[in-house]
């Protein structure tokens, strides 16, 4: 019992130590569409991820000696996701054939820890 409770407070020691590493992905939430209803439009637009890093890459600390990791390509893709979702519910067509691009690329991430590592500010 006593070299159970021996290793279980190495392995604890160990991981506040060594820290760990988690990957974030953010997902697309939805946005209210009548935010500015009278915007509403037929116009066509294509979008594109001009983000060409698939790097991973620090983006700061979650608290507790862990890091947070992320693949900002993903994140510009869950960027494009939601603004698609959003300019269709404005009236937009988004396809990949119109002459219109808009180009999106999230370029920097910076995380900081609060509430004792367990939320972000």
């Amino acid at each position: 019992m006593v070299l159970f409770i021996k290793r279980i407070l190495l392995f604890v020691l160990l991981m506040g130590i060594l820290g760990c590493a988690a990957t974030y992905v953010p997902r697309p939430r939805s946005i209210n569409p009548n935010i500015s209803p009278e915007n509403r439009t037929n116009h066509s637009l294509t979008l594109v991820n001009a983000q060409t890093s698939s790097d991973i890459i620090d983006t700061g600390s979650a608290g507790l000696g862990r890091s947070l990791d992320g693949n900002l390509r993903q994140w510009t893709d869950q960027a494009i996701d939601l603004t698609k979702n959003l300019l269709i519910k404005r009236g937009f067509t988004v396809s990949s054939e119109s002459q219109k691009v808009l180009k999106l690329a999230i370029t920097q991430a910076n995380f900081k820890s609060a509430a004792g590592g367990w939320g972000f500010i």
